[in-house]
């Protein structure tokens, strides 16, 4: 089959995501005769691709579980079944990649949380303190009182429920 921007591929594959289930379209231009094949990928979730050589050509199918050989596409040459048969396999490969992630917003998502995880830790890592070095700062320098400010100083006498500075009240006391 030949068109005006050259050879037609072949086999066209995709798998196509509904609200109810994912199923995958193939379509085998090469085989004898023409076929557009979609099979429920969400409700047939084992199961074999195969290519089986028969009398007058190749055969490319589906086995389930108990072993029942159910032919899709008949083939003349082993080569255009080879390739229709990769490119099958290829498809179904990346289908199962992409579930592990999701597909369009879940994936959106996956990846929003990435950036927001490693921007926490990098945050995380730039504020971390030097070794040895304490985790509080403080702005006050604390000084110890001269002895002339010890000397100008007494004890103030504290009673219950008068608020006293605290200037007056922590006094360091003389050797």
């Amino acid at each position: 089959m030949l068109s005006i921007f050259g050879r037609e591929k072949g086999v066209c594959t995709k798998c196509v995501r509904s609200k109810s289930s994912v199923c995958l379209v193939v379509s085998l231009q090469t085989s004898q005769p023409p076929v557009t094949w979609q099979f429920d990928l969400e409700k047939n979730t084992n199961f074999t691709v195969v290519l089986k050589n028969e009398n007058q050509g190749w055969n490319l199918g589906v086995t389930s579980p108990e072993g029942v050989f159910t032919p899709v596409a008949h083939f003349i040459t082993q080569y255009e079944a080879e390739e229709a048969y990769k490119a099958v396999q290829k498809t179904l490969m990346n289908h199962g990649c992409c579930n592990v992630f999701g597909n369009g917003w879940m994936r959106f998502f996956l990846i929003l949380a990435v950036i927001l995880l490693a921007f926490f830790l990098i945050g995380s890592w730039g504020h971390r303190s030097e070794p040895g070095s304490d985790h509080m700062r403080s702005d006050v320098i604390l000084t110890p009182q001269t002895s002339e400010n010890q000397q100008q100083k007494q004890p103030v006498e504290m009673k219950d429920g008068v608020p006293l500075p605290a200037d007056e009240v922590l006094i360091v006391p003389s050797d």
